[in-house]
C-alpha cells in the first residue's frame, strides 16, 4: 500500500477529507471506497464537503484552506 497522507478540515461547517498515496493502486482503492466515507461522516451528523484520494509524492492541491481547529478532544 505504501505511505498514505490524510488531511481533514473542518470548514463552514463541512469535513473536507484529502487523502494521498504513494502508489496508484492504493489511490483507486481509497477511491472505490469514498462514498461508504462520506455516508459514514454523514451518519456521524457531518456534512462533507470535498473528499478525494490523488496518487504522488506531492501535497494535494486542492480549492479550500484547511483551517487549525482541533476536531476531537485527546483528553475526553
Amino acid at each position: 500500500m505504501g505511505t498514505i497522507q490524510c488531511n481533514l478540515s473542518f470548514h463552514n461547517d463541512s469535513i473536507n477529507t484529502s487523502f494521498r498515496s504513494q502508489e496508484n493502486e492504493t489511490s483507486q482503492l481509497i477511491n472505490h471506497h469514498l462514498d461508504h466515507l462520506k455516508q459514514q461522516f454523514e451518519e456521524a451528523g457531518l456534512k462533507t464537503g470535498v473528499i478525494n484520494s490523488q496518487a504522488g509524492s506531492q501535497p494535494a492541491k486542492t480549492s479550500y484552506q484547511f483551517v487549525n481547529k482541533t476536531l476531537f478532544d485527546e483528553k475526553a
